[in-house]
């Protein structure tokens, strides 16, 4: 399922951020360090975390089609929180 993988993407960038910050002390020691894994051309903080919100608005509007048509309706529901909950969280971390 396409939305299920967007959703594994965004929670990878997650697990990789939550452990650069288990690394590093300082806000501007873990900034380099996560960018360090992405392309030069992607080393921009905000453009990831657009990148994230737009995967989990597509990964959210196919869970939602998924309900609409009853496939997995649970399971389309409990990722569709998460997906809801991820994208308020990303929102809120470009503030």
């Amino acid at each position: 399922m396409v939305a299920v993988a967007l959703l594994a993407v965004v929670i990878a960038n997650l697990i990789h951020w939550f452990r650069i910050t288990a690394q590093y002390d300082t806000f501007e020691e873990m900034v380099p360090a996560y960018l360090s894994v992405f392309p030069s051309w992607l080393q921009n903080a905000r453009i990831i975390t657009m990148i994230d919100i737009f995967l989990l608005g597509i990964s959210g509007f196919i869970f939602a089609q998924a309900i609409k048509v009853n496939y997995l309706k649970v399971l389309s529901i409990i990722f569709a929180g998460l997906t809801s909950l991820l994208i308020l969280w990303q929102v809120f971390s470009l503030m």
